[in-house]
């Protein structure tokens, strides 16, 4: 008997396991539905030989989606009345009279079915997790059951299932519901409660069974007396034979759901599913009819067994000996010469059945005939094979009943199955469920293995009955959860007033396309712009995100040294800004050719004249940015984007007043006045605050050499990430005339919002994140990355499809007329379809960044931003062809994607965010990815199951990033 505190520790887990098998289903959810659209709409089309159109393969799915059709159109006619749950066509059963209904309502898409086995599939790997569970209690089971889950879930080969029209799913589900229902029992016998519970979960599993292969209800039987029988061995080898009543009970329930079960289906099948295979003369006839060689098999009666017992017994032969004969080109056949025909040779090949049911495909076929289908098999069966000493170790550590009888409950069907089915590649498929008995039993085995090797200080932390896989260790106080609402507000507010000022600089760029068309007017003022704003970037910009850091540490330690520190800062920008323009203006000459590949001279005398303008825009951006940093140390986190309005207004003012008369310059040179506008008022707000704004000679540079290491770090990222921004015009510039042109006013579409969002987070989240550090809680900035994550997916992936929409109504809107035509708005549609794709992944990327220079991670900042630069290029030399600019852009948001990824697992390798967070953010991103997949092949229906399954994501895992709270698993 359990003591009570075994008891209380078993309700704990029954109490607390509910939330993290609701997670998991959330997740397994999501990534069925995500992997399920992929491969109908994306893998399957690049692979003719395998796909029958539709997203279906050519097999039964193709088989299954016609009998729907067919029954679908017969509804639609004569209607519901004409509806059957089980087809009349042989091979059809429940998942088919479902698929039809779902057709009738929403028409004949076979995407339609990817929810409901979406859910199936991952409802399957959550109650691989619980069997596990209950198999070995504590850390072990709990390792062990997510590392079984996850491979089910993973399994590629399970794609044939629930990414297509098969049955296998059902099935599947409700064999392992009726064997955890089982375990559970083991485990808890006696509890009538229980036992009801318990009971309506196996009829639950003998329903799904019957609703797709009611033949499998006769081995069912076979199961249940195997079990009986099981238990009382276990009774009389433990002496608790009392103990074992309420199991016989408990399998008597069970074998008389099963019973009636089969005695209806048998009443309500079609004959062409029936069950009752041994007596049906007109299938034995059909299958002579058409596959006359089978007439020269014959069995060979042993009159000491009982009658019904050897008419099931024939029936199984008959089906071999009928599949190897039906099946004899196949090369997936394994010991096609033999056809047991008695019952001695039926049990003489019975080992032979369960080692191909277990090991095949042998290692000695791997490399024979390799096609795609047939290397998932292969690794898949190797991953097996490793896990195989596994089931051994359990056996020797743990000989526990219920993992005993789990694995004889396997063993039956596998033999069963390995006799009757002598193609592998059926047999692979069908033996699914029952091989993951022992994969679930050698993960315990492995776990176990490496925890006890592990040598915890703690040993009975093996065989602990609880485990808490914490979020947070520490909960916010009701201030920081005050400050991360006022952080948000401001957020928005920076944001709002961002928006307001590129809308600006938007306008800006929409009068110039109307004004001056995709012409070369519009290529000398981008290509004049680009070095001086490039240097803004990658100097100025990294400069005053180095020093935020430093200025919080100096107000936490309450330092007298500030006034000195700015005006030695103040000193070195202005000094190295005016030898860097000074710099510029002299190797002009050598430079604009180099920028313009194919410029004529004209139109480089003429991009010299507006750099005049330009390179004092780059100096007092400096000072600006300098004075933007120490506003927003200080807290006024939205007066430098209100203050920066100035800019884009006086640029769009004189462009209306003299842009007809004087061409671009003019821009140029509003632009300039607005920035020296901008740093007056910077000075002014700072005097404000009680700092002193004037660069004075340096005593010494101990400010500069402090900032130093960071400040480069931060210029080489910005090097690498701006290099981009000017490879991607340099390699524009040698496309047609006019292609710089469009991919600067379709980036400025993604720029607008981009921007917005970016130098929302940049100024509020490098604050907030430097206040956390430079008071050493760092479990608080922890959970705080994991909420602004959630938030900014939440909701950048909305703006991102919705831009995606819109993209042809907003380049019309905002370009079409007078010189701009429907050709080049065309072409800029293009770019900014695939530019805002890259929108959830510049969010996170901008605030994972601005976490690594609060944290002083360099090495990440450095490592992601050159492979970005890296990708960019290679990818841009490989869709330019094929794309022209537009392929471009694609080049960039896949550069993007790769670089955000890299950043966020590495983020994560540092421990800086949990695993479970990681993978809601991936799924986030996996089904956006499909949602943008399905819009492009105008599967609107994808579009809904992939919003679906976001939604469910949403919904589960809120409460993980909001929640504060550790976790039970």
């Amino acid at each position: 008997m359990l003591d009570q505190n075994q008891v209380n520790t078993k309700t704990h887990i029954h109490k607390f396991g509910i939330q993290p098998s609701i997670l998991l289903w959330i997740v397994f959810f999501c990534y069925a539905t995500f992997m399920a659209l992929i491969f109908q709409k994306l893998i399957l089309p690049l692979i003719p030989s395998l796909h029958a159109g539709k997203g279906l393969m050519t097999n039964d799915a193709a088989y299954f989606h016609s009998v729907a059709v067919t029954l679908a159109d017969a509804i639609n006619q004569h209607g519901w009345g004409s509806w059957k749950l089980w087809p009349a066509p042989p091979g059809a059963m429940g998942n088919v009279g479902l698929l039809a209904a779902l057709y009738v309502l929403f028409g004949n898409d076979p995407s339609l079915i990817i929810p409901i086995n979406a859910a199936v599939h991952a409802s399957g790997g959550v109650l691989i997790y619980l069997i596990t569970r209950r198999l070995w209690e504590g850390n072990v089971g709990n390792v062990a059951g997510v590392i079984a889950a996850c491979l089910f879930i993973t399994f590629p080969s399970a794609l044939n299932w629930y990414g297509q029209l098969h049955k296998d799913g059902y099935a599947i589900l409700g064999i392992l519901l009726v064997l955890y229902s089982w375990v559970w029992y083991i485990d808890q016998p006696g509890k009538l409660k229980d036992a009801i519970r318990l009971a309506l979960g196996s009829l639950l599993g003998i329903l799904l069974i019957d609703f797709v292969r009611p033949y499998i209800l006769n081995l069912l039987m076979i199961a249940i007396m195997g079990f009986v029988v099981g238990m009382l061995f276990f009774s009389i080898f433990t002496k608790k034979l009392e103990r074992q009543y309420s199991h016989a009970a408990f399998a008597i329930v069970v074998f008389a759901l099963v019973v009636i079960s089969s005695v209806i289906s048998i009443k309500l099948l079609p004959s062409s599913a029936s069950i009752n295979v041994e007596n049906d003369s007109e299938i034995v006839a059909n299958m002579y009819e058409s596959c006359p060689e089978l007439k020269k098999w014959q069995w060979h009666a042993n009159e000491y067994l009982p009658e019904k017992f050897e008419h099931y017994l024939e029936a199984a032969a008959r089906v071999r000996a009928f599949s190897i004969c039906k099946g004899a080109s196949a090369r997936s056949q394994i010991d096609s010469d033999r056809s047991p025909n008695s019952f001695l040779s039926v049990l003489a090949y019975m080992p032979r059945s369960l080692e191909i049911s277990l090991l095949a495909p042998f290692p000695t076929t791997w490399v024979q005939n390799i096609s795609a289908m047939k290397l998932v098999g292969v690794m898949e069966t190797a991953i097996w094979y490793l896990i195989i000493p596994g089931v051994l170790l359990a056996l020797y550590y743990r000989p526990t009943p219920k993992i005993i009888l789990s694995l004889v409950f396997a063993t039956v069907f596998l033999a069963i199955y390995g006799f009757v089915t002598p193609n592998v590649g059926t047999l692979y498929r069908i033996r699914f469920p029952y091989l993951f008995v022992f994969i679930v039993v050698g993960a315990l085995g492995w776990t176990y293995f490496f925890m006890k090797r592990k040598k915890y200080e703690n040993e009975k932390q093996i065989d602990k009955e609880d485990t808490e896989f914490e979020v947070n260790d520490q909960s916010l106080s009701k201030n920081d959860a005050l400050s991360r609402r006022s952080i948000t507000t401001a957020g928005f507010m920076v944001s709002i007033l961002t928006m307001v000022s590129f809308l600006g600089l938007f306008v800006r760029d929409v009068l110039m396309a109307r004004w001056f068309g995709l012409g070369n007017e519009l290529d000398i003022f981008f290509i004049a712009m680009m070095l001086p704003m490039f240097f803004v970037n990658v100097l100025c910009v990294p400069f005053g995100a180095a020093v935020i850091p430093f200025f919080m540490e100096l107000k936490e330690k309450m330092s007298v040294a500030l006034a000195d520190t700015v005006a030695e800062l103040s000193f070195a920008v202005n000094a190295f800004l005016a030898l860097l323009c000074l710099g510029i203006y002299l190797l002009m000459p050598i430079l604009l050719p180099l920028m313009g590949w194919s410029f004529e001279q004209e139109k480089i005398n003429h991009v010299s004249r507006i750099m005049l303008f330009a390179l004092p825009i780059l100096f007092f951006s400096g000072m600006t940015i300098l004075g933007n940093s120490l506003l927003n140390a200080s807290g006024k986190l939205s007066q430098p984007a209100l203050l920066q309005l100035v800019v884009p207004v006086l640029a769009v003012i004189v462009l209306i007043l003299f842009g007809h008369q004087f061409g671009v310059i003019v821009v140029a040179a509003g632009m300039l006045f607005g920035q020296i506008i901008n740093l007056g008022l910077v000075i002014i707000s700072l005097r404000g605050q009680g700092i002193t704004f004037y660069p004075r000679w340096p005593k010494h540079l101990k400010s500069v050499y402090a900032v130093l290491p960071q400040f480069t770090v931060l210029v080489a990222s910005a090097l690498f990430i701006n290099a981009a921004i000017l490879i991607d015009n340099v390699m524009a510039s040698s496309l047609d005339t006019g292609s710089v042109a469009a991919l600067n006013l379709g980036n400025k579409v993604v720029l607008f919002v981009t921007g917005v969002i970016g130098t929302g987070l940049t100024t509020v989240m490098l604050p907030y994140f430097s206040g956390f550090m430079a008071q050493r809680r760092l479990s608080e900035m922890r959970h705080e990355l994991s909420f602004f994550l959630f938030l900014i997916n939440l909701f950048a992936i909305p703006v991102a499809l919705g831009l995606y929409l819109m993209s042809d109504n907003i380049v019309h809107f905002a370009f079409e007329g007078g010189a701009f035509g429907r050709e080049e708005a065309s072409l800029v549609s293009r770019v900014v379809k695939f530019g805002v794709i890259q929108l959830p992944f510049f969010a996170c990327n901008v605030l994972l960044l601005k976490f690594a220079v609060a944290s002083r991670h360099n090495a990440l900042i450095i490592v992601t931003s050159l492979s970005g630069l890296c990708l960019n290029v290679i990818l841009n030399l490989a869709f330019m062809p094929h794309f022209g600019v537009s392929g471009i852009a694609l080049a960039t948001t896949l550069s993007m994607m790769v670089t955000t990824g890299l950043l966020l697992i590495m983020i994560y390798k540092l421990k800086h965010l949990e695993g479970l967070d990681l993978v809601c953010i991936l799924l986030f991103w996996a089904l956006f990815l499909t949602e943008v997949l399905c819009l492009y092949y105008k599967s609107y229906v994808g579009v809904f199951v992939a919003t679906l399954a976001m939604l469910f994501l949403v919904a589960g895992s809120g409460k993980l990033f909001f929640g504060n709270k550790p976790i039970s698993i």
